[in-house]
């Protein structure tokens, strides 16, 4: 079994180039999620990761519209390991202030960990999966709040760190961006919030998300 695949989620707009210019220098496998351009993210990723990564890789690095040092998988890799954690997330400028870094170097264990760039250990991953009822967000809170509650434990690697590309232009958004924000905003994320009330009640935000920040 090989230690680590990275998993990449694909973009049509062309900050997406940086990314895979990050991925080209790597030694580990890659393979590309492909959404259908607009699609479901969580389902992407889950068919992803049983066509490719099932039972033959340790370790699956799940990441977004993201640039990084080369050094940055190999990092995560290892502290995931010696860490004994489920998942763990490198540090970059988030609104999650958990995630954001704090210049210790440390790896500090935390609540849950965001779709931006987790990387997990594929036999906990495989127990759980996304909740592909979840397009866009909140798929990342299902499966944090899984891992926790059957005791496995997430971290944040303040040790390395990566950068978000933000591929979308307020002024100028692309069409393909514009087409993906009107489709998530006026109906995916309806309907996914009805799925999360159906699901956890009416105070899922507090219960999944806000209480664990």
């Amino acid at each position: 079994m090989k230690e680590l695949a990275i998993v990449s989620l694909k973009y049509l707009e062309d900050e997406y180039r940086q990314t895979v210019n990050c991925l080209s220098g790597q030694s580990y496998d890659v393979f590309y999620a492909d959404r259908d351009y607009v699609g479901n993210m969580a389902r992407a990723f889950n068919d992803a990761f049983i066509k490719h990564i099932k039972g033959k890789y340790k370790a699956v690095w799940f990441i977004s519209n993201i640039t990084f040092d080369s050094q940055v998988p190999h990092k995560l890799f290892n502290n995931l390991i010696s860490n004994n954690l489920a998942a763990i997330h490198p540090a970059f400028p988030s609104d999650h202030k958990h995630i954001q870094p704090d210049g210790s170097g440390l790896v500090k264990l935390v609540n849950f960990v965001e779709f931006t760039a987790p990387m997990f250990l594929c036999e906990h991953f495989e127990k759980f999966m996304l909740d592909d009822n979840c397009w866009y967000y909140w798929f990342d809170l299902i499966i944090s709040k899984e891992l926790r509650e059957n005791g496995y434990k997430m971290g944040v690697d303040h040790g390395t760190q990566i950068q978000h590309v933000y591929l979308r232009n307020k002024k100028q958004r692309p069409r393909i961006s514009a087409i993906r924000s009107e489709l998530r905003d006026k109906i995916i994320n309806p309907l996914n919030e009805k799925y999360m009330r159906d699901k956890y009640g009416k105070n899922w935000k507090e219960e999944i998300w806000l209480k664990w920040r």
